[in-house]
């Protein structure tokens, strides 16, 4: 996937499989889960789950991330409904935190909250 939407429009995936993910409201069964009733919750605010896949809605002319929350249940958010979760980063055999903590370096302590 080269990234841009494939509708013609030049904005980005800004999110990728792999990434872990809370989402940032309530999110309703649309009709897309026949075993859930149309408008029962399928995932709350706070829930946290993995990126498994992007797609692209061409009627909107939106990115859509499918988050697999658990081994049964994998949702389509869209970005706004989603923040990504701290992740750490190998750079050059020193470990770097990236959100909101401290930048660890080898030979420094324990990064602190900000």
């Amino acid at each position: 996937m080269s990234g841009l939407s494939p509708g013609g429009t030049n904005h980005p995936a800004r999110l990728r499989p792999g990434q872990r993910v809370v989402v940032l409201r309530d999110i309703d069964n649309d009709g897309s889960y026949r075993s859930v009733l149309p408008g029962e919750r399928l995932i709350g605010e706070g829930d946290r789950g993995e990126i498994v896949g992007v797609g692209f809605q061409e009627e909107r002319d939106r990115w859509i991330y499918f988050v697999a929350f658990s081994r049964e249940r994998v949702v389509g958010c869209f970005e706004e409904d989603l923040m990504v979760l701290q992740a750490a980063v190998s750079v050059g055999g020193s470990t770097q935190r990236i959100g909101k903590q401290a930048k660890n370096r080898r030979g420094g302590g324990v990064g602190r909250n900000l």
